[in-house]
């Protein structure tokens, strides 16, 4: 083969082996590429392989007219003073003549291909991280989100059940005085309005309390029988059935029964004003137990407006996985029972 044979062949290899790069200049086909260069030195075999964050060839792109890859010799391929891949020829290649000079032209083509390939599969892995990482901080910002609403929908459970039942003993207090003072019974008026203050001083507590996030003292330091006692058990017409042993459950489990029977005693109050309440707390196998009795008017409860009372109380108890069922018929009362297993 003569120089200007030579100079032909390795223009023809150098067009051949751009053309395969600009298909894809960031991620050619690199066994395409490797049949290329063997056909282009006129051998049966080439592997290509590009350093991407290895210090040694992990991954060949090969092709092969033969089985087997024995008796090939790697050669370095360097861009930019860095190496940038591997080329893998048979050792018979590097054999002085014009193939061997032919490698030399072939490894500086192949430099800032394989730095493409390398600086894309780089760019990939990045792009793969960030997407990673958007995708944890999405899911962590749903999770606050998520957890932001709970909080607030448990502060609205809280103000509804908690507070509630202090502003009907105000009410109630109040339309007390009104008719004192409308049979002229000032005397009596006077003597109620310390009990107005001091229950006015009770919701006011029960308020910042609650805004502020913290559940009752009572319910903390002495348990569910101790919450029940001091909040329900001093209200006139209320009876208790307490365990003589009060026991303790987690918190989630006394917060959740707790709200459940003190709205079960504010609606009974504010919906059978003078009737008696019996509330009701065992602590069973299965886990506690409670009933909230009234021997008011009662009522239909297939008749409730969806998004009622009951329903928001059955939600609480059954957020600490327990049930709820109702009992009522005009005129036959009302007795809302309860269990949360454990």
């Amino acid at each position: 083969m003569d120089m200007d044979d030579t100079r032909r062949q390795r223009d023809l290899v150098v067009r051949r082996i751009l053309a395969v790069s600009r298909v894809d200049p960031e991620l050619p086909d690199l066994a395409t590429l490797a049949r290329v260069i063997a056909e282009g030195l006129q051998t049966h075999s080439c592997r290509i392989a590009v350093a991407d964050g290895v210090t040694e060839p992990s991954a060949w792109a090969q092709w092969s007219a033969e089985s087997g890859g024995a008796g090939l010799r790697v050669r370095e391929v360097r861009f930019g003073g860095e190496v940038v891949g591997w080329l893998a020829l048979p050792v018979a290649v590097f054999w002085p003549g014009p193939r061997r000079r032919l490698v030399t032209d072939i490894l500086v083509v192949l430099g800032p291909v394989l730095d493409a390939v390398r600086l894309r599969l780089a760019l990939g892995r990045e792009l793969h991280a960030a997407l990673t990482q958007v995708g944890a901080i999405a899911s962590a910002r749903q999770r606050t989100v998520a957890r932001m609403d709970e909080q607030r929908r448990l502060l609205e459970r809280n103000l509804h059940d908690g507070a509630q039942h202090h502003l009907v003993n105000l009410r109630l207090m109040v339309g007390l005085l009104e008719h004192q003072l409308a049979v002229g019974d000032e005397q009596a008026v006077i003597a109620q309005l310390g009990t107005l203050a001091e229950q006015i001083a009770q919701a006011e507590a029960v308020l910042y309390e609650t805004a502020s996030g913290i559940l009752p003292v009572s319910l903390v330091a002495g348990g569910l029988c101790a919450a029940l006692a001091a909040e329900i058990g001093t209200q006139d017409g209320v009876t208790l059935h307490l365990p003589a042993e009060p026991p303790r459950y987690p918190q989630a489990i006394e917060t959740a029964i707790f709200y459940a029977c003190l709205e079960a005693v504010t609606n009974a109050r504010k919906h059978a004003p003078g009737a008696a309440i019996t509330v009701t707390l065992h602590d069973t196998e299965r886990g506690p137990w409670f009933a909230v009795r009234d021997d008011g008017p009662g009522f239909d409860p297939l008749a409730l407006p969806p998004g009622s009372g009951l329903g928001r109380l059955s939600e609480r108890v059954a957020a600490v996985g327990g049930t709820v069922t109702v009992s009522s018929a005009p005129g036959r009362g009302t007795v809302l029972e309860g269990v949360v297993p454990l």
